[in-house]
C-alpha cells in the first residue's frame, strides 16, 4: 500500500510540474490537521512564477516551493538513490530525481555546518586513477556505522537542523550509505535527509519512512555529510541507524 502511495505522490508531483497551477497537493493520511493546511495553502503560491514577482510574494513563493519538495522523496540529479526494507533488503522505491519531480525549479539549500568534521580524509589518488580502484566483494555487505538517538521535530518548510555530520571514507566507510529508524517513540513515521554540511547542497530525501525503512544514496566520498531528520506525525525521541557499504581499495 505505501509503495502504492508512494508511486501516486511521484506521478503527481511530475503532472503538477508542467502546468501553472495544480490541483492539489497528494497528501498522506498520517499528517495533523494543521501540517495538512500548510502544504495546502504553499499550493497557492508555488506554482506563480518568481521572476515576475514582487519581493515579497517572491518570498512566498520560494517558501511554498520548499514546503512542497521537502514533502516528497527525491534524491540530487547527478546521484542514485532508494527506499529499502532493511529487514528484508526488498527496494521498495527507486528515487526520481529533484528535476524529475521539479522541473525549472532551484533546489534549497541546507544550512552550512562549517565546523562539522576537523578529520577531513584527503583521497590518496588522483582523478585520472580513480580507474584503478574497484569495489571489493567482501567489503560490499551493509555495515553499522553508528545509531543516534535525537530528538524529532515536526517538518516545516525548511530543512531540519542535522543531528551529527561525518566525513565519507570510501575506505573505511563506503561510498553508499543508508540511514533508517530503528525505533520511534512518539511519531507513526519519519522525514530523512542527507546533505553536504560544507555546501548546503541536498543529497536525498524521504518522507513518511517506517521503523527500518531506509533511505539509500549512492556514490558519495570524501564528502562531509550532515544527517537530518523529522516527522509529519508526533514529534518525539527517536533512533536513527546509519549503515555504509561498497568500499573501496586501492589496486595500484
Amino acid at each position: 500500500m505505501k509503495k502504492f502511495i508512494r508511486l501516486c505522490a511521484a506521478c503527481f508531483m511530475l503532472c503538477s510540474a508542467l502546468i501553472v497551477q495544480s490541483s492539489a497537493v497528494d497528501i498522506d493520511f498520517d499528517i495533523t490537521s494543521e501540517q495538512k493546511a500548510i502544504l495546502e495553502e504553499a499550493e497557492q503560491y508555488a506554482y506563480l512564477d518568481p521572476d515576475t514577482a514582487s519581493p515579497e510574494l517572491r518570498e512566498k513563493i520560494l517558501d511554498a516551493r520548499s514546503t512542497i519538495i521537502f514533502s516528497q522523496s527525491w534524491v540530487a540529479d547527478g546521484y542514485t538513490g532508494c527506499i529499502q526494507d532493511v529487514r528484508t533488503g526488498e527496494i521498495l522505491e527507486v528515487l526520481p530525481t529533484f528535476s524529475e519531480l521539479f522541473p525549472d525549479w532551484d533546489m534549497p539549500i541546507a544550512d552550512i555546518v562549517p565546523d562539522s568534521d576537523s578529520t577531513y580524509i584527503e583521497p590518496p589518488i588522483n582523478p585520472s586513477e580513480a580507474a584503478e580502484i574497484t569495489p571489493l566483494a567482501d567489503t560490499s555487505s551493509w555495515k553499522r556505522i553508528n545509531e543516534y538517538s535525537t530528538y524529532i521535530n515536526a517538518a516545516t518548510s525548511s530543512t531540519a537542523t542535522p543531528f551529527t555530520t561525518l566525513t565519507v571514507n570510501p575506505y573505511s566507510m563506503g561510498t553508499s550509505v543508508r540511514m533508517y529508524a530503528t525505533e520511534l517513540t512518539s511519531s507513526q513515521t519519519c522525514n530523512l535527509g542527507i546533505s553536504n554540511a560544507d555546501t548546503g547542497a541536498n543529497y536525498a530525501t524521504a518522507v513518511n519512512l517506517d521503523p527500518y525503512e531506509a533511505i539509500i544514496a549512492y556514490n558519495l566520498r570524501y564528502t562531509k555529510i550532515a544527517l537530518r531528520a523529522s516527522t509529519y506525525s508526533t514529534p518525539g525521541w527517536g533512533n536513527i541507524a546509519l549503515d555504509g557499504a561498497s568500499r573501496i581499495a586501492d589496486l595500484r
